[in-house]
C-alpha cells in the first residue's frame, strides 16, 4: 500500500497537485512500512518455528497457513450474568477452595470431639453347660477429659481461625473471578462493536468502488482515483481482519475464565 501511495503521490507531484513535501512524507512511510514488514516477516517466520515443534514437524517442511475471510459475524451469545455464573460453577479454584474449606472442617470437629466427655456402654452375656448358668454383664463409662492448661481450648481456636480464612478467602476468590470475568466480557463487547462498525465501513468502501469503477469507465475519473478508492478497499479488509483477529483473542479469553474449553 505504501508503494503505491508513494507512486500516485509522484504522480500528483508532475501534475502540480502535490508538493515535495509530500512526496517526501510518503517515502518515510514507505520506509517505516518496510521496516514493519521486516519485522513481521522475522516473526512469522519464528511463529512458524515454534508452530512446528509443537506438533513435531521437521523444521525443513513447509506449512502454508490458509486463512479463509469469515462470512457471517456471529457474536457470543451470553449475558455477564451468564459468564459470571458458569465461572464460578466451572473454574477449578472454586472447587479446590471449596473442599479445602471442607477438610478444615472436618479438623475442627475432630479438635472438638478431644475436648467432649466420651461415654461407653458395655455389654456382656455368658452362658454355661449343662447347669444351664446364665451371666449378664453391663457397665458404663465416662471419661471426661482433665483439665490440659487451656492447649485444647487453643487448639479449637486454631482450627476455626483457619476455617475462617479459608472461608474469607473463598469469598475474595470469587470476587477477583467476577471482576475478571467482567473485565473480558466488556473487551469482547468493545470488540463485537468494532467489528460491527468495520463490516458497515468495509461494505461502503465496497459501494464507493463500484460507483467509482462506472465512473472510471465512463471517463469520469482517472486511474489515480480508481486505485486511491481501490486502496482503501484494501486498508478496510486488513482493519477487519486484524479486529476479528483480537475478537477470537478476547471470545478465547472470556471463554477460559468461564472455564469452558475454547
Amino acid at each position: 500500500y505504501a508503494g503505491e501511495n508513494l507512486r500516485i503521490t509522484n504522480h500528483k507531484l508532475q501534475q502540480g497537485m502535490a508538493s515535495e513535501l509530500d512526496v517526501l512524507d510518503t517515502e518515510t512511510e514507505l520506509m517505516a512500512a518496510e521496516e514493519a514488514l521486516f519485522q513481521a516477516e522475522s516473526t512469522l517466520s519464528q511463529d512458524r518455528m515454534d508452530f512446528k515443534d509443537l506438533l513435531g514437524i521437521p523444521w525443513q517442511e513447509d506449512i502454508v497457513v490458509v486463512f479463509q475471510f469469515p462470512g457471517d459475524f456471529q457474536p457470543l451469545g451470553v449475558t455477564l450474568e451468564e459468564a459470571q455464573k458458569k465461572a464460578l460453577e466451572n473454574r477449578p479454584q472454586i472447587r479446590e477452595q471449596n473442599f479445602q474449606i471442607k477438610l478444615y472442617e472436618l479438623d475442627l470437629t475432630q479438635t472438638k470431639s478431644e475436648l467432649s466427655p466420651l461415654l461407653n456402654l458395655s455389654l456382656g452375656y455368658t452362658s454355661e453347660q449343662p447347669g444351664l448358668k446364665e451371666e449378664y454383664r453391663t457397665s458404663l463409662t465416662l471419661e471426661v477429659p482433665l483439665m490440659d492448661g487451656g492447649k485444647g481450648e487453643a487448639k479449637v481456636k486454631i482450627a476455626q481461625g483457619k476455617l475462617r480464612k479459608a472461608k474469607l478467602n473463598l469469598e475474595k476468590l470469587k470476587r477477583d473471578i467476577m471482576a475478571e470475568v467482567r473485565g473480558y466480557f466488556l473487551d469482547l463487547k468493545r470488540m463485537e462493536k468494532n467489528v460491527k462498525f468495520l463490516k458497515l465501513s468495509q461494505e461502503k468502501c465496497h459501494q464507493t468502488l463500484e460507483v467509482t469503477k462506472k465512473m472510471f469507465e465512463q471517463g469520469a475519473l482517472t486511474e489515480q482515483e480508481l486505485q486511491e478508492k481501490e486502496i482503501s478497499v484494501k486498508q478496510a479488509e486488513i482493519g477487519l481482519f486484524g479486529t476479528l483477529a483480537d475478537y477470537e483473542v478476547a471470545r478465547n479469553k472470556l471463554l477460559k475464565s468461564m472455564g469452558r474449553r475454547l
